[in-house]
């Protein structure tokens, strides 16, 4: 038992005897291996790059710029003579110019190596920094060093190489002007034949911005020189407004517009110094209005109709269920594009510089609606409809108005003509053709004029030509200001009419009071209606130089305000009031507390001019859309004139290509970039207006004289319309004076 324990105690000692010997072996052998890589590594190997000043007297501190400075055994030779290292930094080493040394190389040495600096010359003139170090073209430069004074000639001053105007100087400080276009270099200064150089300037500026339109979120990238990599060095704003930063190079810097920006020059502070660029402009988002065909086969021209696109090709981009298309033409207001194969079906969306609309659903295939002539109507009205794949024969062919099937008249690969159904209503227009389905580009309106009171040989009014003024409330009853009786006359949606407030003798005066009671002096034609969201009545009487109110559901008539002399009034959307004299004067009058308001004079500018009628309109930042005397037809726009200044007439187009009648009726705000102008005196129409693209179009014009009801395209009627009114859906009502009648042009 013993010699077997023996045994075994001496082979576990000789086994873990073998496993120390190894354990050291592999230590030493790691060991080994890295002192072998750190030998292997060697010594770090400095690069100099730059080095200020280069002239200076015994003890001027020396900065070396580059990599790797801070090597192990560094030293700086001043033409053999060793200087004293004050900072030793990885990018930085600074040293004191030896005393006793003399003008030649700094040579730096690291062991065996040895690298050329450049020459230091001993001088009384040295440039010890700069503040800022980096700017602008016209920005000033504080230089400090020493012997910069001189009574021989003026010391001048050098930012890579290009002379600097020099604003001031002493021996110490000297203060220079950057020059255009410097670039990034070096400053030098001379003077009495002496020169030094100091610190490298890094000379900075924003050659471009893109896009230069957008809105909130839009990416904007700024190109440049002398930008910094490091974002924390950094910031921008448009027009004040603080801009994210996403990224920054040396020539590049990408940011997002933020919320609540203005139009106004974007700018970059780098180190400090602001450097400003080009305007970018807040544009509102872009919109779809129609898109033309909704489905075609490949190769087929596709046209986007809207607002707000950019008319720089590569800042739009399109996608057809989630592919991008290639562009072929831009404008504001259309973009388009060749459809491609392989597109299938999807939502199309339209990205403009970081804002986003996502359109309707398109389709590839060949079967599609480029147009639908008229796109409203009556029952029977014919229509027709132009597109690519439908089939020859009438049989092939269904088409639908919202859902009812309508008659076709005849029918070719490219048109169809068909016959509007007698249970016609608003909605979409399809095409079946061979198991197909197209939809048109825009809505089938079911569109017209009918008469609700009054005509021609009946007596319920008396306008006499083109005078009187009308207004409707929620419940849709019409209020009508017969001038020339001094009387208010009240319209039901079926038609009856009665008298409201006023004589029934035509007694004019000045009398508030029971309407049946009261008494008003309307003139000719000088009183203007209006009704506000609570469907207060108000009357605006010029020769009695007040508004007038009678509230909803009252029997009484009272005065609202006093003094207005006037009767170019405005109600806007809050209950406020805008009056427009004569001479130009705009005032703004508060919704009223009480009875009686003051009115603010708010723009004194005196257009020269007769102003006839409800001839104006507020759009946004209170901006006044006017109309000029009776024999101009134009009025101004933020972006310029509509009509002509020399010539009336009837065309539609865009500014001055356009042309209107002369003695225009009311203007209408009907959309936040959409005006409705009553061409009704020779043209008997009504005109659209967009405030943004400055675009005249046709609402409705009068196929004729006669009198008669019918669709937005066959309907007769007269010129000498007195005025009109639009409700909040858009249905139109109108004072057709020369036919004594109350006439509602509904649009869908």
């Amino acid at each position: 038992m013993k010699t077997t324990t023996l045994s075994y105690n001496t082979t576990t000692y000789r086994t873990c005897y073998h496993l120390w010997f190894l354990l050291v072996a592999v230590g030493c052998f790691v060991l080994s291996c890295k002192k072998e890589e750190s030998r292997s590594a060697g010594p770090k190997n400095p690069i100099v790059e730059s080095f200020y000043p280069n002239s200076g007297n015994e003890g001027t501190l020396v900065t070396l710029l580059g990599k790797d400075l801070d090597a192990e055994k560094v030293e700086v030779y001043f033409a053999g003579t060793k200087a004293e290292l004050f900072t030793t930094k990885e990018e930085e080493l600074v040293v004191q110019a030896p005393k006793g040394g003399k003008s030649g190389m700094i040579l730096l040495t690291v062991g065996d190596k040895r690298i050329e600096v450049g020459n230091y010359t001993y001088q009384a003139l040295s440039i010890h920094g700069l503040s800022p170090s980096n700017g602008t073209a016209g920005s000033h430069v504080r230089i400090s060093g020493t012997g910069f004074s001189s009574i021989k000639e003026p010391a001048k001053a050098y930012v890579n190489e290009k002379e600097a105007i020099v604003i001031s100087v002493s021996d110490t400080v000297m203060v220079a002007q950057v020059p255009k276009d410097a670039g990034t270099g070096a400053v030098l200064v001379r003077v009495n034949g002496m020169e030094s150089t100091g610190p490298i300037f890094t000379y900075q500026t924003i050659e471009d911005i893109k896009p230069r339109t957008g809105g909130v979120g839009t990416r904007v990238t700024v190109k440049g020189t002398g930008f910094n990599a490091d974002l924390s060095q950094i910031s921008a704003d448009i027009n004040g407004s603080a801009a994210t930063l996403v990224s920054s190079s040396d020539t590049e810097i990408v940011l997002t517009v933020p919320q609540g920006t203005e139009s106004g020059p974007l700018s970059v502070t780098i180190n400090g110094q602001r450097i400003t660029g080009p305007d970018f402009t807040m544009v509102p988002p872009p919109s779809i209005e129609v898109v033309s065909p909704l489905s075609a086969p490949p190769g087929t021209e596709i046209a986007i109709k809207g607002l707000n696109f950019s008319t720089i090709l590569d800042e739009n981009k399109v996608l057809v269920n989630g592919k991008e298309v290639t562009l072929s033409s831009v404008s504001f207001s259309e973009i388009k594009f060749i459809l491609p194969g392989g597109i299938g079906a999807g939502d199309l969306v339209l990205h403009v510089n970081g804002q986003t609309v996502v359109g309707p659903k398109f389709t590839e295939q060949n079967l599609g609606i480029q147009s639908v002539s008229p796109d409203n109507g009556l029952a029977g009205t014919e229509v027709t409809i132009k597109g690519i794949g439908f089939g020859t024969d009438v049989n092939q062919n269904q088409v639908y108005f919202n859902g009812v099937q309508a008659q076709i008249l005849s029918s070719t690969a490219t048109e169809i003509r068909a016959i509007a159904p007698a249970s016609l209503s608003t909605g979409q227009l399809q095409v079946h053709s061979n198991g197909l389905v197209a939809n048109a580009p825009n809505l089938f309106r079911r569109a017209g004029i009918i008469t609700i009171a009054g005509g021609p040989n009946t007596s319920v009014f008396d306008f006499q030509s083109r005078h009187g003024s009308l207004a409707v409330d929620s419940k849709g009853n019409i209020y009508v200001a017969e001038c020339v009786n001094n009387v208010i006359k009240k319209v039901s949606p079926n038609g009856q009419v009665s008298l409201f407030a006023g004589s029934s003798t035509g007694k004019k005066g000045y009398a508030n009071g029971a309407r049946e009671k009261a008494l008003f002096n309307m003139g000719y034609s000088e009183a203007r209606l209006w009704i506000d969201q609570q469907d207060n009545l108000y009357i605006a009487e010029k020769n009695n130089s007040a508004i007038r109110v009678i509230r909803a559901n009252s029997e009484i008539v009272e005065t609202y305000i006093e003094g207005t002399g006037t009767e170019n009034v405005l109600l806007v959307e809050n209950g406020d009031f805008y009056a427009l004299r004569d001479n130009g004067q705009l005032y703004h009058i508060p919704k009223a507390t009480g009875n009686r308001v003051e009115m603010n004079l708010i723009s004194s500018n005196n257009y020269n001019t007769y102003i006839a009628d409800r001839r104006f309109a507020i759009g946004p930042n209170n901006f006044l859309y006017r109309l000029t005397d009776d024999y101009d037809a134009f009025f101004n726009l933020p972006s310029g004139i509509v009509g002509s200044y020399s010539d009336f007439g009837y065309r539609d187009g865009i500014g001055e290509n356009a042309l209107l009648g002369f003695k225009l009726g009311a203007i209408i705000k009907s959309g936040p970039q959409e005006l409705l102008v009553l061409d009704g005196f020779i043209n008997g129409a009504i005109r659209k207006v967009n405030t943004a693209t400055r675009e005249v179009s046709t609402v409705l014009k009068f196929a004729d004289n006669t009198f008669r009801d019918g669709t937005l395209h066959n309907a007769g009627g007269a010129t000498n319309q007195a005025d009109m009114y639009v409700t909040k859906d858009g249905t139109i009502y109108l004072l057709d004076t020369r036919n004594q009648a109350i006439r509602k042009i509904f649009l869908k």
